[in-house]
């Protein structure tokens, strides 16, 4: 019999691959992106535009474009920010998506960003 990881582990581990590739976009980008004064971590919240991680770490950019002009600033298009962990994946509930996956997944895509913001963070100051 075939083992197959729980759908939640499974989700989680998406997130955390797409986290970890926009931490390394960022790292070669934007060096220290994950340093305190640069991002708060109490005002994070990856489903709101003005206080995502590219918002801290670019500034809020809105233009006749849309906010996908934050991705834009670090060489992103507006259909490779969700796989960089900066944007959901899921469906918008306008568009015949799920309300309440939409806000799993910023949840879920919030707490990856902190966990690993903490994780360079806890390393650094290991260093010194």
């Amino acid at each position: 019999m075939l083992y197959m990881e729980p759908v939640e582990n499974q989700e989680m581990a998406l997130i955390q691959e797409r986290v970890a590739k926009g931490a390394e976009l960022l790292d070669k980008k934007k060096p220290g992106w994950w340093k305190p004064e640069t991002i708060s971590l109490e005002e994070l919240a990856e489903e709101n535009i003005t206080r995502n991680v590219l918002a801290h770490v670019v500034g809020y950019r809105y233009d006749a474009l849309g906010y996908f002009s934050n991705a834009r600033a670090i060489g992103l298009s507006d259909s490779e920010e969700p796989e960089h962990g900066f944007h959901a994946e899921s469906r918008h509930p306008n568009s015949g998506g799920d309300i309440e996956i939409l806000r799993a997944e910023y949840d879920q895509l919030t707490a990856e960003w902190k966990r690993i913001i903490l994780e360079r963070r806890e390393a650094a100051n290991a260093e010194v």
